[in-house]
């Protein structure tokens, strides 16, 4: 039988590769979605193996094309564990659908349970535990005969005692098992919000609406210093008009009709205060609700409008920190997400390496060439966890930077120094033409992990043979450093994502991460500097750093 592989890690290709053709089929391995569809076109495969993200497309097309030919298996290999990206390769035909990190004998399973059921891999086989009959072709459990309805979850349950029959289960059971535990919390916290919903009495929720007060806020109480007030207001009153009749029957009744007429006053002020009180309490319940908030700004006298405007600059403050936790924690969930992606490729290549390594039969050339995989793929996991680790650190301004006088020329040749094995490995020339008297105030160390990702970035899409160029300049503003090389330059749908945290554009190498240019630019930001990209007319690509002067 012969199967189509499609992945762009080579280490996880080979250990694949081996393990298929120790199996009996016939593999060809692409790393390219164009190659993959050269390769559909041509046809007479029994099965196809795609990855998801491929340096130029997707595995869906390549899935979409071959649906569109025929009825060949699919299945996808693939780090995207969302459950959006998962739903989408079944809904346009793929029979499977496996995430990594996964195993080795767990994977071969899968392809041959897709082969059987698409009527290429020979007759069907029963799993036989007493009066329990598992048919996994069919996905259907009988037990004494009559079938059971289960749901998916329990099937993958029962599949996996059925294959470790005796010890106890422990440890991932995968999709299922992660529906699960998310799952029920979320039953609870429903259940726990129901029967918060139902209390009464003193525990009951103090901001639900009730009938006959505006817009449903809470109880408006008057304030004891108002009734004290009044009280004061009407003794005085009586005393003052008693005095006058006692005086003067015409002074009394003067007297008594101004107490009645600053009584009036007094108490339309009081209303009115409150009613603005009322609408102030309105305005922190909706905007405590989730509101935004309104401009309440008044430029009146008084204390009322004071309060009006401090609010008004209170809720402003909130709201804006509210929005900024939220973003952040969509970003650290990104991240989060990025950083699992990232690991999860070279974590398959160490559970493939390792199940193949077990074998007593492998032979000593491979066994070397997977030892070596092996080893790459920890290196790889090491620089990964180092460089997230640094991101951290910037990301949460926890880097100090010093501020030293440097000069360029030195700078940019402790940026090279590293990369000399790789220059001379493609043969590649490095010129720098930078002035000695330059000079420029910052971080050393990070400035030339910076200016070397650069540097590497240029190196990798030269051809060889080629050459890197940089050159230095100077205004009343900034110095600026140009980087160019010899490369075909950048695709101009990259241009505008190029320094995103884990953009991978269509020319990038296929090991690639797509953390050094965003890192080079965070570096450059934090220390009064920046960085941008172009595709020069003609030919190759150009990073201009500027460095910008310090003003007293």
């Amino acid at each position: 039988m012969r199967i189509l592989l499609v992945e762009d890690d080579r280490t996880i290709a080979a250990g694949l590769c081996y393990s298929l053709q120790a199996e009996g089929y016939q593999v060809e391995h692409c790393t390219t979605c164009a190659d993959a569809l050269r390769g559909v076109e041509a046809g007479g495969w029994d099965l196809l193996l795609l990855d998801l993200t491929l340096p130029d497309g997707s595995g869906y097309d390549i899935c979409r094309r071959a649906k569109a030919l025929g009825d060949t298996p699919v299945v996808f290999l693939t780090a995207c564990d969302e459950e959006v990206s998962a739903v989408m390769g079944l809904d346009m035909g793929a029979d499977d659908y496996v995430t990594k990190p996964f195993r080795l004998r767990e994977l071969l399973s899968r392809i041959k349970s897709v082969l059987r059921r698409s009527g290429r891999g020979g007759g069907e086989t029963s799993l036989a535990f007493g009066a329990l009959t598992i048919c996994p072709q069919r996905a259907q459990v009988r037990f004494a005969g009559r079938e059971l309805a289960l749901t998916a979850l329990e099937y993958r349950l029962l599949l996996t005692f059925a294959a470790h029959p005796g010890p106890t289960v422990g440890g991932d059971l995968g999709r299922g098992g992660q529906l699960c535990q998310r799952q029920h919390p979320h039953r609870l916290h429903q259940a726990a919000a129901g029967k918060a919903g139902r209390r009464r009495g003193r525990g009951a929720d103090l901001h639900r609406p009730r009938p006959g007060l505006p817009n449903g806020g809470g109880v408006m109480l008057r304030g004891q210093e108002g009734k004290l007030a009044a009280v004061h207001f009407v003794a005085l009153s009586a005393a003052g008009t008693a005095l006058c009749f006692a005086v003067a029957p015409a002074a009394g009744w003067i007297c008594l009709s101004l107490c009645a007429l600053l009584g009036g006053l007094f108490a339309a002020f009081t209303r009115r205060r409150y009613r603005e009180i009322r609408r102030l309490s309105q305005y922190l319940a909706s905007v405590y609700s989730g509101g935004k908030p309104l401009d309440i700004r008044d430029n009146r006298e008084g204390e009322l409008s004071i309060l009006k405007n401090d609010l008004y600059k209170i809720t402003c403050v909130l709201t804006r920190q509210a929005e900024q936790l939220h973003r952040d924690k969509d970003y650290l969930a990104e991240a989060m997400q990025n950083i699992s992606h990232q690991l999860k490729t070279p974590l398959t290549s160490l559970f493939v390496m390792t199940e193949l390594l077990r074998s007593p039969d492998l032979p000593e050339d491979r066994r070397e060439e997977f030892w070596q995989s092996t080893s790459q793929s920890l290196e790889r996991i090491q620089w990964l966890v180092g460089t997230l680790l640094k991101f951290s650190r910037l990301d949460a301004e926890a880097v100090a930077f010093a501020r030293e006088e440097l000069s360029l020329a030195d700078l940019l040749a402790r940026a090279a120094a590293p990369l000399r094995p790789l220059l001379e490995g493609r043969r590649l020339s490095l010129s720098i033409d930078c002035p000695p008297a330059l000079t420029w105030r910052g971080d050393g160390e990070w400035t030339a992990e910076a200016l070397g990702n650069l540097l590497k970035n240029c190196a990798e899409h030269t051809p060889p043979g080629g050459d890197i160029r940089v050159r230095c300049s100077e205004n009343p503003l900034h110095t600026e450093i140009a980087i160019c090389d010899s490369g075909e330059g950048i695709d101009p749908g990259d241009l505008p994502h190029l320094f995103e945290r884990f953009y991978k554009g269509k020319n990038a190498a296929s090991d690639g991460v797509g953390i050094g240019l965003a890192m080079a630019k965070t570096i450059l930001q934090s220390q009064n500097a920046d960085v941008s990209a172009r595709n020069r007319p003609e030919g190759g690509a150009e990073f201009s750093v500027k460095l910008y002067k310090q003003i007293v």
